[in-house]
């Protein structure tokens, strides 16, 4: 269903001419000094970079879902105490992402456009996104609503924080590959606006 759901709203903004890719334009970032090696050097990482970003952006489901693992570890932690256990924690929120998917393909069609103020993974407004992430999360681990509500709110907080996390050490990692191939030696690397 998530698959289903994902290649409908792909097909929308298709329709509708909306862009829902978000990757960097390699003509935009030029070094300006550095050996040929170097270069060579700066190019393949972003030729990884894109890679990556070409994948999710070609595979919409699994960026989807991909996105969701912070969630749904997230959310294990938070709701610890309550009923459902790792597995069924995962099957919850593919249930969740589709009930988000859905609401993205009528905001879309109802705006026709997509959200600035998207809440990732999805391009849905988080005037409609926390509320229902509230209302699923009271839904399937039958608390009171105040508890919910400041358990949402710490679910979602670490949810990004796993993700900074990620980021950090993939940054920290690419890093330490360039620093001991010799790339920041002489290069500088300028981004044009």
């Amino acid at each position: 269903m998530l698959v289903v759901l994902t290649l409908l709203f792909v097909v929308e903004c298709r329709v509708l001419g909306l862009d829902i890719n978000t990757h960097v334009d390699k003509s935009q970032i030029h070094n300006t000094s550095g050996s040929a090696e170097e270069q060579k050097m700066l190019e393949e990482v972003i030729g990884i970079f894109d890679s990556g970003s070409d994948f999710l952006n070609d595979n919409p489901t699994a960026s989807v879902i991909l996105l969701y693992v912070f969630f749904i570890f997230a959310a294990r932690i938070t709701f610890r105490k309550k009923r459902l256990n790792l597995s069924e924690t995962f099957i919850a929120h593919i249930y969740i992402a589709c009930q988000m998917q859905v609401l993205e393909i009528i905001q879309t069609l109802v705006t026709l456009r997509l959200s600035s103020g998207a809440f990732l993974p999805h391009h849905l407004s988080g005037f409609i996104m926390y509320p229902m992430l509230v209302y699923d999360y009271h839904q399937l681990y039958d608390m009171k609503w105040w508890k919910t509500i400041w358990r949402t709110i710490v679910s979602i907080t670490l949810a990004g924080a796993f993700y900074l996390i990620l980021v950090v050490l993939l940054s920290v990692a690419i890093g330490i590959y360039l620093a001991t191939h010799g790339i920041f030696d002489n290069t500088q690397i300028v981004i044009n606006p």
